[in-house]
């Protein structure tokens, strides 16, 4: 039974060691990576639990959900949604693009060639 128990010790100073070594620093409470390895291995179980405790609650480790910046998808974006309610109602003074004419239609109306290119050699 204390083989078992010195080897969970074990291995959790060791996760412990790595999380704090290759963690991000204000999870380290200001003090140096060094210390703080120092603790975890001078201090069998209560050291890797000191660690596993203020990392995580002074820290702002896995406990503090982190929020985007900006919202992630459009329909959580106001603006968009202020601008695509805006573009939905009708009367908004707004017009909606209409469709483009048909190909039978295109230059009959406006007396323009069909098939003439623009200074980018783009077809009109």
């Amino acid at each position: 039974m204390r083989i078992v128990i010195g080897l969970g010790l074990l291995a959790l100073a060791v996760y412990c060691v790595i999380d704090c070594v290759g963690g991000e620093k204000r999870r380290r409470l200001g003090l140096p990576t060094w210390l703080w390895v120092l603790v975890i291995i001078a201090l069998p179980g209560l050291g890797p639990l000191l660690w596993l405790l203020l990392s995580r609650t002074y820290g702002g480790g896995a406990s503090s959900p982190r929020r985007p910046a900006r919202p992630v998808a459009p329909d959580d974006d106001p603006a968009f949604l202020a601008d695509l309610d805006r573009h939905s109602r009708p009367g908004t003074g707004e017009a909606a693009p209409e469709d483009p004419p048909s190909g039978e239609e295109q230059g009959t109306e406006t007396g323009t060639e069909q098939g003439s290119e623009d200074d980018d050699g783009h077809t009109r």
